[in-house]
Formats: C-alpha cells, structure tokens, sequence
C-alpha cells in the first residue's frame, strides 16, 4: 500500500511537471511505435516531457438521440436516390463520441495534462483509435499545431488504400520506412518497429510458419484486398491447395498463424481440408515465432513480409495479384522477388519452391541473387538507419 501510494504520487509529480515543462514551442509524442528506450532518448532530444492520460475518466453513455439523428438526415438532400442512401447512411451512422457524447468528450480531453498548442503533435497510432487523442489533435490543429505522424507497418505496396490516403490526408507531415511516393508529405524514413533480432543462417530452427489473413465479413475499407466473397472462396482455398501440396515432412513441421477470427471459424474451416496441422494463435508471441521459425511463408499483402526480410528470415510470399494490386513503384521489387524464387502468384508454386529448398535453405537464401533481391526490398520497404534517433529529432521538428 505504501508503495502504490508513492507511485502515485510520484506520477502526479512527474506529469504535473511536464505540464509546465511542455511549452506551445514544445513537440507532444504519444505512441511513436518506439521501445520504451528509444522513447526516452527522442524525448530527451526534444526535450518533451511524458503526459499524464485520465483515459478512464471518459465513459461512453451511448444515449442516442434519434430525433436529432433523423434531423440530420432530413437536412441533406441529394442529387440522385443512392446519394439520399449514402447521406442517410453516413449521418445516422456517426459515432456517438462525435455527436451526443462529443460535449463529454471535450470534458475528459481537457482533463488532460497534455501541453496547450504544441509546435507539432508526433504519433505513430493513436490518432486512428483513441477518440480522446483525437480531439485534442482537432483543437491543436485549429490554434496552429502540426500533425506529424510515423508509418505504422504496411504501407507503400498498396495500388490504392483508403486507409494510407487517410493517414496522409490528415498529416502535415508523414515518416514512412523508406518509400517516398503518393506524396509531397512523405519523409524517405526508415523501419521504426524495434525488432533488434537479425538471422545469420538457420541453426536448429525446424517449423514453417505458415500467416494467415482473417478477413471482416463486412466492408471496412477500400483497398487493395480481395472482398469477402473472394476471401472465402478462393483465398482459404489457396491456402488448404498450398499445406496439401507439401512434402509429408514439412506438413508435419508447419505452425498455422492464426489472427482474430471474426466469426469466419477459420481453423474449422482449415481443418475439413487440412486436419493435423499445428495452430498459432493471437496470444502466442508473434516476433518469438518469427525468430524460432526455419522459414515464414506469407500470404497477404500486410507488415510481416516487411518485418521478416527485416529480420533476414528465409521468407516465401505469395498471393493472388489480382486480390493484392500493387503500386507502381512496388511492382519491380516484387518482380525481382519473383525472379529469385521468393514471391509467388499460385499457391502450387510457392509449395513446389518450399520443397525444392527445404533441405538446404541457407544455400538459396544466401544466393547472390537472393540477396540482391532481398536488399533492394528492405531499402524501399524497411530501410535501417544509422542515425536513428537523429532522424525522428529532425522529423518531429519539421
């Protein structure tokens, strides 16, 4: 009890100093998808101070006002039938925290002890979920402050995303991992995420992970993926058609990584094809998997071919092009992937490529084409830096 007593007191302290220590010349960082150890150093470069967060404090009543709602909706009119639709739809669907519960919402974010008017507000995450953050973003815009905001994994393969041309709408400035097209805000950045872990050749790691998509069955976004329809017919298919066409021994060897379900009972569905395999799940470690597995095998456009040829782990990509278009800058390193056995467009391809290398992946992977390939992709895609902290100083600034 005494020691909970002093910890608290003790973050009142620091968090009421940080208050006055962060000044509107001051640059605010929340979430930058740094280790904590990074964090303090870039804070300590820019003199920005950790803020204390009353998150709790705000609690959503979800006490909706339909009649103001239907008011909404009755005030747009638009050209055409489906645009009446679209209006309907959008307004009576805002969240609760934007109308009826924006007044507490303000309530709780000025609660805050976040500084007044920063020069820029730097995050990595927090401006997609936390509608606290959110606000507070809102009212800094308006009195001056700059959103820069740090790639969060994924980018810079998609032929078109919503979600990428939104985080780059709303940001002043954007750090990517190396890419640098769709726009002027771009800043050639390089791999944040701190994954210390380096492969120099396969020891006793013995499992293929195989990574798995869980797709929503209703729209989210609009992008660069199959729909639900093509997921459930042809992408889980792909998947069965590639564990099936394994050698008996390698099959024997594969963890199945499995994300959030979301209702699809995925492992039932893999299981009435495929049954024996061996299941990793959201609770497992997912950088311990990737560090102990003897070769990864990806199957949808997202970070973790990004962070397993990062990490130097013999990798295997493959996907539908068809479901996962690329960009155009995307495209030659893909190509030169493909070229050296990495990327793969069919399922039986990307199983025939597992079994010609499974007895020696450290010779094919430490091929000079290979390497080559593998090179050009972390440059573009997850670039290391040499000055690390420099660079992010010198981002959060602009």
């Amino acid at each position: 009890k005494i020691l909970s007593l002093f910890y608290r007191g003790f973050i009142k302290t620091i968090s009421h100093f940080s208050y006055l220590a962060n000044t509107s010349t001051s640059v605010f960082i929340a979430n930058p998808y740094l280790s904590k150890i990074n964090t303090i150093k870039l804070r300590l470069k820019l003199w920005s101070f950790p803020s204390k967060n009353i998150r709790p404090k705000y609690v959503k009543k979800l006490n909706l006002n339909k009649v103001f709602r239907e008011s909404l909706c009755l005030s747009k009119k638009g050209k055409s039938e489906f645009e009446n639709f679209i209006i309907r739809m959008m307004l009576s669907h805002i969240p609760y925290s934007y109308l009826e519960g924006l007044g507490d919402l303000k309530k709780a974010a000025n609660l805050n002890k976040w500084p007044k008017n920063p020069k820029a507000i730097v995050t990595a995450v927090d401006f997609i979920s936390d509608d606290l953050f959110k606000y507070y973003c809102a009212n800094s815009v308006l009195t001056g402050s700059k959103i820069n905001t740090i790639c969060h994994g994924g980018g810079g393969k998609y032929k078109y995303s919503d979600w990428q041309d939104m985080d780059l709408n709303i940001s002043d400035n954007y750090f990517t991992w190396g890419w640098s097209e769709y726009s002027s805000k771009c800043v050639k950045g390089f791999f944040v995420k701190d994954i210390t872990y380096k492969r120099n050749g396969n020891k006793d790691e013995r499992h293929l992970l195989h990574v798995m998509l869980s797709q929503y069955r209703y729209l989210k976004g609009i992008d660069a993926t199959p729909s639900y329809e093509q997921y459930i017919n042809e992408y889980l298919n792909d998947q069965t058609q590639f564990l099936n066409a394994l050698r008996s021994d390698i099959k024997n060897e594969v963890i199945t990584k499995l994300s959030y379900d979301f209702e699809n009972s995925l492992q039932d569905r893999i299981d009435d094809k495929c049954p024996g395999l061996n299941y990793a799940t959201m609770k497992d470690d997912y950088n311990k998997l990737m560090s102990k597995s003897k070769l990864i095998v990806t199957t949808y456009n997202c970070t973790t071919p990004v962070e397993a040829l990062n990490m130097n782990v013999p990798t295997i990509i493959y996907w539908r092009p068809n479901h996962w278009e690329l960009s155009p800058s995307a495209i030659p390193f893909f190509d030169k992937l493909r070229d050296c056995g990495i990327f793969h467009d069919s399922p039986e391809s990307a199983a025939d490529m597992v079994d010609k290398i499974w007895d020696d992946i450290d010779g094919w992977w430490q091929s000079e084409d290979v390497k080559s390939a593998c090179n050009d992709f972390r440059e573009w895609f997850c670039r290391d830096s040499e000055d690390p902290i420099g660079e992010l100083t010198r981002f959060c600034k602009m």
